[in-house]
């Protein structure tokens, strides 16, 4: 009987040490350059080479209280990733191509409460389910049947960031690491004409988020 009082006495001086702060729901809007590198340069030439273009994403989401500094924050986000496919002397404008995506990431955050400033860091896994596309072909159909042919259904990744909290108003700033890529670009090379095999590509794309906490 005696330990069990000396273990609830030290529990309730731990519990009580450990700042708590209280989550709530949020809306969260960001804007994300899309980054698309290849390892072979002789492809970086080419009029057909993908290059990432300026993005953005909206959603809702959910943060939980804190509980030693950690916290967990899921979200569902509309996002929409943007590429120009091509661009050259024989067309009269760059083929642009946006695809949009359903995405779920969970944000787990470490940081340090400041009063009413909270900075803290995160990691963010993530998956994407996609919704559909719209390419801006410039009469150019093969193009844009050879990026839909390619482009894939399900992405995910990772992303690693710093944020701020300053009251109720959220920054965060992220790199995220696309793992399978949102497209198959060697089918795409390939269907375009090249004789490109099995290349290597890294996707990935950095993000800046602003969010408001209620």
């Amino acid at each position: 009987m005696k330990k069990l009082t000396v273990f609830c006495a030290v529990a309730l001086m731990f519990l009580s040490s450990v700042n708590v702060k209280a989550g709530g729901f949020l809306i969260k809007g960001g804007l994300a350059f899309q980054n698309v590198n290849t390892a072979l340069d002789a492809v970086k030439t080419l009029d057909y080479s993908p290059k990432g273009r300026l993005g953005w994403c909206a959603g809702l989401g959910f943060q939980t209280g804190t509980w030693g500094g950690f916290s967990l924050q899921p979200e569902v986000l509309y996002r929409a990733r943007s590429f120009q496919l091509a661009e050259g002397t024989a067309l009269p404008d760059p083929v642009n191509a946006t695809l949009s995506y359903i995405e779920v990431p969970v944000n787990v955050q470490w940081g340090v409460d400041l009063l009413f400033l909270r900075p803290f860091v995160f990691a963010s896994p993530y998956v994407g389910f996609k919704l559909g596309d719209k390419i801006d072909s410039k009469g150019l159909a093969y193009i844009a049947d050879a990026f839909k042919a390619a482009s894939k259904k399900v992405s995910g990744g990772v992303g690693l960031g710093v944020g701020l909290e300053i009251s109720k108003l959220q920054i965060t700033a992220k790199y995220n690491w696309d793992f399978g890529g949102v497209a198959n670009w060697s089918e795409y090379w390939q269907k375009m004409g090249s004789q490109v095999k099995d290349l290597k590509t890294r996707e990935g794309a950095f993000e800046i988020g602003l969010a408001i906490i209620f």
